[in-house]
């Protein structure tokens, strides 16, 4: 598709002569169709793929409980637990361990689980201890600020000097060597 849309531009174009934008753009658009029609056929034939190799498992399952003896449900409920849990990672079973742990206690206890509210204490704060904190959180931030203002400012400094150093005019030096 490339080698098509290029031996077409060398022969609508002067030898030696480099394509217009005009044409360059129409190859590249070229190139671009071309190339999603060939994206869409690979998903397609990914997914035909994948089928294939879902029915021959599911085949050979079959085929393995008839020769083993055992009945079909029975075995393909076997299968599909060890395949459920090994394709989530532990930290997820973990996670989900300590959810309904969670739920449940709350749920023993009678009132409901919510994730909102301040992270340091359970008891509700009133409008005063909130504005306190919040004025501590800011002042917290702008100290933070003025810190980075300036380390910046003694960055820049140091950058000048830097540049100072290398931009001195070469004056020579007061005596010539060599002389007396």
């Amino acid at each position: 598709m490339v080698v098509d849309a290029a031996t077409e531009m060398s022969r609508t174009s002067k030898p030696f002569e480099a394509p217009t934008p005009e044409k360059l753009a129409a190859v590249v658009r070229q190139v671009a169709t071309k190339m999603a029609i060939f994206e869409g056929l690979t998903e397609d034939f990914v997914q035909a793929m994948h089928m294939c190799n879902v029915l021959s498992a599911t085949t050979l399952r079959q085929a393995i409980a008839k020769g083993a003896g055992k009945n079909l449900t029975s075995a393909a409920s076997e299968d599909a637990q060890p395949s459920s849990d090994s394709t989530r990672s532990f930290m997820i079973k973990r996670g989900d361990a300590d959810v309904h742990e969670m739920y449940t206690a709350a749920a023993q206890c009678g009132r409901p689980v919510s994730s909102s509210g301040s992270l340091s204490s359970n008891k509700p704060l009133s409008k005063e201890e909130m504005a306190k904190a919040r004025s501590a959180r800011l002042a917290l931030l702008e100290q933070q600020q003025a810190d980075k203002h300036r380390e910046q400012e003694g960055a820049a400094e140091r950058g000048k000097a830097r540049e100072a150093l290398f931009n001195r005019p070469f004056t020579g030096t007061a005596k010539p060597l060599g002389k007396i």
